[in-house]
């Protein structure tokens, strides 16, 4: 789902330090408390943090929010 055509498909934005939205995702691989890891296309996003919770889900666009510690990507 597209916000706004200018965004690229896979699209990552940070909000401060209490807010991630993705979006272009394929799936949601993992959802606890401490990790959300997002499965794309290309590569895999895991989003560490305290107190993670998934709110504004759509398809393929997520907000996850709570205390965001780190993001890092991988292959």
């Amino acid at each position: 789902m597209k916000f706004n055509d200018c965004y690229p498909e896979a699209s990552v934005e940070i909000f401060g330090r209490d807010s991630v939205f993705a979006e272009g995702f394929l799936k949601i691989e993992e959802y606890q408390r401490e990790t959300v890891k997002l499965k794309y296309k290309s590569f895999r996003l895991r989003i560490i943090g305290q107190n993670l919770t998934l709110s504004d889900i759509r398809a393929n666009a997520v907000v996850v929010t709570g205390k965001i510690l780190s993001l890092d990507y991988t292959d």
